[in-house]
């Protein structure tokens, strides 16, 4: 019943607190009923002290079965206890919008080390193909540099004829001697 879990509300409220969710202390019978059916409960984190920071997680599942709204509060204590569960798990709950990123973080937080060892292998294979790149350049830019070096040659060569070059060496060797 969803009185059940309003109820079980309370208590997590109360046990997580110290203090109740409704401040009805010095209220008559009639004021009382009117705070606890008008007024939201204080946010759980607001109302702790000390440097202790509850999971959001945690604040959504007590304000869900805390819900004024009959509809809006879990079916059944069985389903609180199942978010409790996923919650426990590291998985999303039932009682949040699974938005992307949350399912994400939920997940990261799920499989640490599987994520690390993923992460790593994405580091090394981004690292690793940033210098072959890096190499692949330097490799290109000295293609070019011998390129040029040969194409300057070969234009320094296309205007000598050998032949004639060897026949006026070979006459001036023989008019030396």
């Amino acid at each position: 019943l969803r009185t059940d879990v309003y109820s079980l509300g309370i208590i997590m409220y109360e046990t997580m607190t110290g203090i109740r969710p409704y401040d009805v202390g010095n209220s008559s019978l009639l004021e009382a009923v009117r705070i606890i059916c008008e007024n939201p409960p204080a946010p759980l984190n607001r109302v702790l002290t000390g440097s202790l920071k509850l999971d959001q997680d945690i604040e959504t599942i007590v304000h869900h079965a805390l819900e004024k709204d009959v509809e809006q509060r879990y079916p059944s204590a069985g389903d609180l206890s199942e978010d409790i569960g996923r919650y426990l798990e590291s998985r999303p709950i039932a009682a949040r919008p699974p938005s992307r990123i949350y399912r994400l973080r939920k997940f990261t937080r799920r499989n640490r080390f599987m994520v690390a060892a993923m992460t790593s292998g994405v580091v090394a294979f981004t690292a690793f193909g940033l210098r072959e790149a890096s190499m692949r350049r330097a490799a290109d830019e000295a293609r070019r540099g011998i390129q040029t070096v040969v194409e300057f040659q070969q234009e320094m060569l296309a205007g000598v004829a050998a032949a004639k070059m060897g026949q006026e060496l070979g006459e001036d060797l023989k008019s030396r001697l």
